[in-house]
């Protein structure tokens, strides 16, 4: 449920190791080193394509897989860079998003959705979560809003970094979230969604932001593992989560970002 895994943050600290006079210890091999999953940083569209890079393990193998079976393959350079050009339909595309190295493979969570005009070019789609952007994606405002059968939903988006940001939905107040060091944004609606209308309004010390979207619980996926359906200024993609259930996205044409 998106409610109870988006209300569950769980923070880690990381501290210097001293120096020390003695020899210094091999460096890990890349067959016993942890493997973490690659990271999407920046989608640019194309004519007919969106360039999608990021970041992962220097040498590893990048594969995007649809579920058609179509397999988009690149190599992680030395910097631990890569690059993959995706090809744009008439409607969004869902792509798994793995790395190999040394016979290891480790897959990023939830699905990265390629989307055509005039929507974002590339975003996240994560499990009981907010769907998010490209880390280099300037524009504010809101950009998704996720929610799951239950009508447990999530809002999220771009504002300044350290902003407080305060949710209303139709005109009531919906929950609030500060944004991160990056400006993102993911606050947990505190009523559950119904079908139909709504307007949801995003607030900060430097941002107003507004979209009207219409949310509907799909009954089953006609061609699993996803569904898309265009609404007015959004995508809407239905998708099958992990565990089985199904999750909805609306993404934002445009954030919408007043001031």
């Amino acid at each position: 449920m998106i409610g109870a895994v988006a209300l569950c943050v769980v923070a880690s600290a990381c501290g210097r190791t001293a120096p020390t006079h003695e020899a210094a210890a091999p460096a890990p091999s890349p067959l016993t080193a942890y493997l973490a999953p690659p990271q999407l940083i920046r989608a640019d569209r194309r004519p007919a394509a969106v360039l999608i890079s990021g970041a992962g393990a220097p040498g590893a193998t990048i594969r995007l897989a649809s579920p058609n079976g179509s397999v988009i393959a690149g190599e992680v350079d030395r910097a631990g860079g890569w690059r993959l050009s995706a090809p744009v339909g008439q409607t969004p595309r869902l792509y798994s998003l793995s790395e190999t190295i040394g016979g290891r493979q480790v897959r990023a969570t939830g699905y990265l959705a390629v989307l055509p005009a005039p929507g974002p070019a590339a975003v996240t789609l994560h499990p009981a979560a907010a769907a998010s952007m490209a880390p280099t994606d300037p524009e504010r405002g809101l950009a998704s809003l996720d929610y799951d059968a239950a009508g447990a939903a999530v809002a999220g988006g771009r504002a300044s970094a350290g902003e407080n940001v305060k949710l209303l939905l139709d005109g009531k107040d919906a929950g609030e979230d500060r944004a991160d060091s990056k400006g993102a944004f993911s606050a947990v609606l505190s009523k559950s969604l119904g079908p139909g209308g709504h307007v949801i309004v995003a607030s900060g010390e430097r941002l107003q932001a507004e979209a009207k979207f219409t949310a509907a619980r799909p009954i089953r996926i006609a061609t699993p593992p996803f569904d898309s359906q265009r609404l007015a200024g959004a995508w809407r993609i239905d998708w099958l989560t992990p565990g089985g259930g199904v999750q909805s996205t609306v993404l934002f044409d445009r954030p919408g970002a007043r001031r």
